[in-house]
């Protein structure tokens, strides 16, 4: 019997960490933390924490996923109750299933939002306010058709030589 270890559709929780600890946390993942995204959208490509919010982005898909939230309300005698799902990844929803990325180093953070750059469309995306392709709203479609070619374009390049380099260049 041949088995699969590869997840590229699942986002997976390690311990928390604790320092002075012995052992890492970091290195543990139990089963059950974990959830499984749409696989129609293609592999899971590059995570990004983001602004408390974890951010993932597949081939065609961008998606936030929600880490243990809770919400405090106040009942009518003043005390005040966390409610709360449990799961690590409780829930998860798309932010868009227009646009995604398959290179994980064209993921870039700001304190403005989140910019990432789309092989597929040859365009390049904010995502804050919404997901936004901020090369049309700025004029650069032409800029990224004519410019932006070769192994870009075509290869995805999360192989690193030993150098540290991308591989191909």
């Amino acid at each position: 019997i041949e088995t699969n270890e590869e997840n590229p559709f699942q986002l997976w929780a390690s311990e928390p960490k604790i320092n002075g600890e012995l052992l890492d946390k970091w290195r543990i993942f139990k089963p059950a933390n974990k959830t499984e995204v749409t696989g129609t959208y293609g592999p899971i490509n590059r995570i990004k924490n983001y602004k408390d919010k974890l951010f993932f982005y597949q081939d065609m898909a961008l998606g936030i996923a929600s880490i243990n939230e809770r919400s405090i309300i106040t009942d009518q005698s003043g005390q005040q109750a966390v409610l709360g799902t449990g799961g690590i990844f409780p829930d998860y929803q798309y932010l868009s299933t227009i646009t995604g990325c398959y290179h994980q180093f064209a993921v870039v953070e700001t304190e403005n939002g989140l910019y990432h750059y789309d092989a597929r469309l040859r365009k390049l995306f904010k995502t804050g306010q919404g997901v936004q392709p901020i090369s049309d709203m700025k004029g650069m479609s032409s800029f990224f058709d004519n410019k932006i070619t070769g192994s870009i374009n075509k290869e995805d390049f999360t192989l690193r030589t030993i150098d540290g380099g991308p591989t191909g260049v």
